[in-house]
């Protein structure tokens, strides 16, 4: 029988080249890349067991930003099990993610259509921003290039009901047209390999102020209501964090510091062997340090211009 890993809300996965790790004293494993490469474009072959995705090319107008979403036939009528995936971006990308949607959803977007977030005057494209009501994210990256293989056994699950949409957003701070493109390897495993099957997470505090020219130090911490077991972590932030860590708050752990980033732009991942054990009512507290330089405030939201706060990762109860 298959069990489940129950994920928080969204598992955002962020790896590095090759899945490399290196051991820490401290006992988790880190990721260690080498991001020298990250500016390097080199096209995937398609994988041996599974397929492959091709996103773009597109042009992002110079000293501007461009999010955009399409929704693409897999060719599947049957669920797909998922252990492995591989990104290769172009530079200039801010993240990249794979979306499937809640079960029974019908108003879904046009196939091959490409749906910017934004129009011209900055807005919100209405019909683009309700899709994304119905997402459920699948995986996806901040780094220009991923290969993430999942542990033995487990897998996320595509649904054969979904194609999967396709997300892209990357900034050109260049006074020249930049050019964004996203090529990725699904790769496949037979359901009779699969021992979990992952679901999907992310905790988020969406009350951000930021006042102008000063740092400021932002605490929220999550619950849980039944027990669980942690096996991964990371962060996810913008340009304007300088500082993020994860404690745990209650039990004998209580204060313990689980994770810790000053690097904005490429958040390690830190997997934990064993898994941290929470009991109900204990939690992870997240804080967050961030230097605002500008003289006005900034605020949560998803431009690259604005500031978020959110911690990933995945669990098992």
């Amino acid at each position: 029988m298959v069990k489940k890993i129950f994920f928080i809300m969204l598992f955002f996965v962020l790896a590095c080249e090759d899945n490399i790790i290196s051991e820490q004293e401290d006992g988790h494993n880190h990721d260690d890349h080498d991001h020298s490469s990250d500016t390097i474009f080199t096209p995937l072959a398609p994988p041996e067991n599974g397929f492959q995705l091709r996103f773009g090319p597109m042009e992002i107008p110079p000293n501007s930003e461009r999010e955009v979403f399409q929704y693409t036939d897999i060719g599947h009528t049957e669920d797909i099990y998922v252990n492995r995936v591989e990104f290769e971006m172009r530079p200039g990308s801010h993240h990249f993610i794979l979306y499937s949607f809640n079960p029974g959803t019908t108003n879904l977007p046009n196939l091959n259509e490409v749906r910017d977030l934004y129009d011209e005057s900055g807005q919100y494209n209405q019909s683009t921003f309700q899709s994304m009501e119905e997402h459920i994210t699948l995986f996806g990256t901040q780094w220009s290039r991923l290969n993430y293989q999942l542990p033995a056994g487990i897998a996320v699950r595509l649904p054969a009901e979904f194609g999967l949409d396709q997300n892209s957003h990357y900034v050109n701070q260049s006074d020249t047209t930049l050019i964004g493109e996203v090529i990725t390897n699904i790769h496949t495993l037979d359901y009779s390999e699969v021992e979990h099957i992952a679901e999907l997470f992310s905790l988020s505090n969406e009350q951000i102020y930021l006042p102008p020219n000063q740092s400021t130090t932002i605490t929220r911490t999550f619950y849980f209501d039944s027990e669980n077991n942690i096996g991964q972590l990371f962060s996810h932030a913008h340009q304007l964090m300088t500082n993020f860590v994860v404690e745990i708050d209650g039990g004998s752990r209580n204060g313990e510091v689980v994770y810790q980033n000053d690097d904005w732009s490429h958040p390690p991942i830190v997997n934990y062997d064993p898994a941290i054990k929470l009991n109900a009512g204990e939690g992870l507290k997240m804080i967050a340090t961030y230097n605002n330089p500008h003289s006005y405030p900034v605020i949560y939201g998803l431009k690259s211009t604005d500031e978020m706060m959110m911690i990933f990762g995945w669990r098992f109860q």
